[in-house]
């Protein structure tokens, strides 16, 4: 099963903490109405939804569903996560979707890219799955969750006033996290190439996100990445679904909306901050993308 947060909703965390159990611990059985998310940070968890067995170690994360039976069948020492949360804010898939899914985790990773993030497309373009069951083999992945597990069980232990809101924003974190790695995980799994050709195009991103404000050409791009410009600008489009220079612009439009929300420099200067040749240049490319001048953006936000 997969599962795919509804991005309109605020997870409801009804328990959350940590238990670190004795040697001849067992899972109670029961059957909770809660989802529960668990994260086995050392020992063993031997544990059955419905009759079906699961043996947890260290990295391994299961979700069970509401309304299932759960039950120990083996005794061992675990220290483990637990969260327990409201059951409406998922959307189930199963198994059979899981090329639905894997082309909605590519278009996630185009849509991230062409979206501004001064925007709320990302909410309504993206969409955030986890599967049921998964291993971290990646310690600083690992680190990254009980991390945040920890900081929102600390708000519950210093009985913070909003706790609960702490409690869920730690949680929407630990998904993304969980999302991030999975997505990453299917990719290898699906097609090597791909993950080659990612990575190819993640340093072409860095190198934007680095030298946004600089002179970029074709020429520098591929003196500085060692790969022949068109070539790069070819797998660029077709697993971000932008040109090189279309996600230059927006990447330089998007800084230059930072900077006139703040309302302290002159349009001629945005334009040279941002890697603009002029300010002619600069409010063209600003009014194609936006819609409205750079002045109109200005006394919009200001």
């Amino acid at each position: 099963m997969f599962y795919c947060l509804d991005n309109d909703l605020l997870p409801q965390i009804t328990h959350m903490g940590r238990n670190v159990t004795r040697p001849d611990w067992k899972h109670v059985q029961r059957a909770c109405s809660d989802y529960v998310l668990y994260i086995v940070n050392d020992g063993k968890m031997f544990i059955s939804e419905n009759g079906r067995e699961y043996v947890l170690e260290r990295g391994d994360i299961l979700l069970l569903e509401p309304d299932k039976s759960h039950t120990g069948f083996k005794e061992h020492f675990c220290d483990y996560y637990f969260i327990h949360f409201k059951p409406n804010v998922f959307t189930a898939f199963d198994c059979s979707e899981i090329k639905h899914i894997e082309k909605i985790i590519t278009e996630n990773r185009s849509e991230f890219y062409k979206c501004s993030t001064m925007s709320d497309e990302l909410y309504k373009k993206t969409r955030l799955f986890i599967p049921k069951d998964i291993k971290i083999h990646d310690s600083n992945v690992l680190m990254e969750l009980t991390t945040k597990a920890d900081e929102a069980i600390t708000s519950i232990y210093h009985m913070s006033q909003h706790c609960k809101l702490i409690c869920s924003s730690k949680f929407i974190e630990m998904l993304a996290i969980l999302s991030d790695y999975f997505s990453t995980e299917r990719l290898n799994l699906r097609d090597d190439t791909v993950v080659k050709l990612s990575k190819k195009v993640e340093a072409v991103i860095e190198l934007i996100h680095r030298d946004y404000s600089k002179k970029l050409t074709g020429e520098a791009i591929s003196e500085k990445l060692n790969q022949n410009y068109d070539y790069l600008n070819r797998i660029f489009k077709k697993q971000i679904g932008i040109t090189i220079f279309e996600y230059l612009n927006n990447i330089r439009i998007d800084k230059a909306k930072e900077l006139l929300v703040r309302g302290n420099l002159k349009s001629s200067e945005i334009a040279e901050s941002v890697g603009f040749c002029d300010e002619y240049r600069f409010c063209k490319v600003f009014k194609q993308k936006v819609g409205i001048t750079p002045k109109k953006f200005s006394s919009l936000m200001t």
